[in-house]
């Protein structure tokens, strides 16, 4: 399961929270998590176990308690996903920038119809300019 995944459920995300002070049993962790969002112990459990599967817990019994805590390498794992995703989204190809962030760029839209003879014609915007300010009569301080 892609990390994101593990940590789009908010009591993944709480659990998550609840285990970066430390390891703790999980009966702790379940009473903590079914009072703040109100699911029994049982639902709690299964997302334990979920998260012990993927790799971000790891879980030790003690006697009769089983006691939880995040996994050394979670952090790291996490951080390489979202730096792996920062890259893709700073070394992004202005023209492929340019052609996700329009939708009317996208493919199978249809092309809005052309102006006509007698429209009035602007000149480009340039939006890294900044606008005159109303307040500079352009003498130097």
């Amino acid at each position: 399961m892609h990390p994101f995944e593990l940590l789009a459920h908010p009591v993944r995300r709480r659990i998550i929270e609840i285990l970066a002070s430390g390891e703790h049993t999980s009966g702790e962790v379940a009473d903590s998590i079914a009072i703040e969002y109100g699911i029994t112990a049982s639902a709690v459990s299964k997302h334990l176990r979920l998260l012990e599967r993927e790799g971000l817990l790891v879980c030790r019994a003690d006697w009769v308690n089983r006691l939880y805590r995040l996994d050394d390498e979670c952090i790291p794992m996490l951080r390489e996903t979202v730096e792996h995703y920062a890259r893709l989204w700073y070394n992004r190809s202005p023209v492929l920038a340019l052609s996700l962030s329009w939708p009317m760029n996208r493919p199978g839209r249809k092309r809005l119809p052309p102006r006509s003879r007698g429209a009035l014609k602007r000149a480009p915007i340039d939006i890294w300019r900044r606008p005159p300010d109303p307040d500079d009569d352009g003498r130097a301080a």
